[in-house]
């Protein structure tokens, strides 16, 4: 590395190239497998053996910085001169790295974030393994003269007696090394034990606000009868949802109360729809009138009225649009059936029902 010349675009590329070729070489040889994470569960036949690496983060710690005067970290008070090196200890207590974030005798690596500050030409700088004879032939840390910091992350591996190399290809340049974790063949199982085991849940938090209510939709089911049949029948099958029924059009077959979803989770519903399904036969059609009403009384409150005598079979939606709190309301049908063999086959009846902010 004598070249007196400033690097080409070509060795730029080929730095750039070799970068990325180191990085995946120090990753395989390390054998990365990621951030620490303390599982509880797993089993230690389960886990990673010893000869895995394991990435463990640490708070950050500055190993060196060559700049004199206060800045200084390290041994070394000068930049690194062209073609030079420097070797720095990385395990135990060095730099900043001290107490609980000196690096352990087991690391096999360092995570570094390498700043070149001053350089005086355009330049390039190394760092690997100190155990190496010779400096690669790539770079982690490209400068160029006069610019202002430049960092870089770099991923290295360190000698067998944990210490790593420094190589500054031309010029002048001062370096700047800060540890932000290590590379260790622990296996997480190890690390796992050495972390203790997790603490005791905290208490539950409190609930959060409900959220808002929604629509309600209710089926109230109603049905079987037949209109030609005898009072008794019709109101044995359908209890006591049955308050008045006639035959042929003498009065009303009226049902009980509905109730709606009154103050669920706090909220008034007012009642929005209702809803009721028939049968006629034959198809002249029965149904001459049906009310809604709030309360339980025919004299209370009219909601809605439909007077249409409905000559399919099908559902029928009356619009209510109330806009206040019931507790409940009546709906009541004329059976206008004008021959005695007239009969209504099926009866179904639902509501929706909004709520009052």
């Amino acid at each position: 590395m004598s070249n007196p010349t400033a690097p080409s675009t070509a060795e730029h590329a080929r730095d750039s190239r070799w970068c990325g070729l180191f990085r995946m070489v120090v990753a395989g040889a390390l054998g990365v497998a990621g951030t620490l994470v303390v599982v509880s569960a797993w089993s230690a036949s389960a886990a990673p053996g010893d000869v895995d690496t394991t990435f463990v983060p640490t708070a950050g710690c500055r190993l060196v910085d060559t700049r004199p005067g206060p800045n200084n970290i390290g041994d070394r008070t000068t930049p690194l001169g062209a073609e030079e090196t420097h070797t720095i200890a990385v395990h135990g207590s060095n730099g900043e790295c001290t107490g609980s974030l000196a690096i352990p005798a087991d690391a096999t690596g360092v995570a570094l974030n390498a700043t070149a500050v001053g350089a005086t030409t355009a330049s390039n700088i190394r760092i690997y393994p100190a155990n190496l004879t010779d400096p690669p032939l790539l770079s982690n840390l490209n400068v160029a003269a006069g610019a202002p910091p430049t960092p870089n992350k770099v991923d290295v591996q360190l000698s067998p007696d944990g210490a790593l190399t420094a190589y500054n290809f031309r010029g002048k340049v001062h370096l700047v090394l800060d540890v932000v974790g290590y590379y260790t063949n622990s296996s997480l199982v190890a690390l796992s034990a050495a972390a203790g085991s997790p603490g005791p849940a905290g208490p539950a938090g409190p609930a959060g606000p409900a959220g808002p209510a929604g629509v309600v939709e209710l089926s109230h089911g109603f049905g079987p009868m037949f209109a030609n049949n005898p009072l008794a029948t019709i109101i044995e099958r359908l209890g006591d949802r049955v308050n008045v029924i006639t035959i042929s059009g003498f009065s009303v077959l009226a049902h009980s109360p509905l109730v709606g979803p009154m103050s669920m989770a706090g909220t008034d519903y007012a009642l929005s729809t209702v809803t009721y399904c028939m049968d006629p036969e034959p198809s002249e059609g029965f149904v001459a009138g049906v009310t809604v009403r709030a309360g339980a009384g025919t004299t209370s409150e009219l909601l809605v009225s439909d007077t249409a005598v409905r000559t399919a079979a099908g559902c029928y939606e009356l619009i209510v649009d109330d806009d206040a709190p019931r507790r409940g309301v009546i709906v009541e049908f004329v059976i206008d059936g004008s021959e005695s063999g007239d009969s209504v086959s099926f009866f179904g009846l639902s509501s929706t029902w909004t709520p009052i902010d």
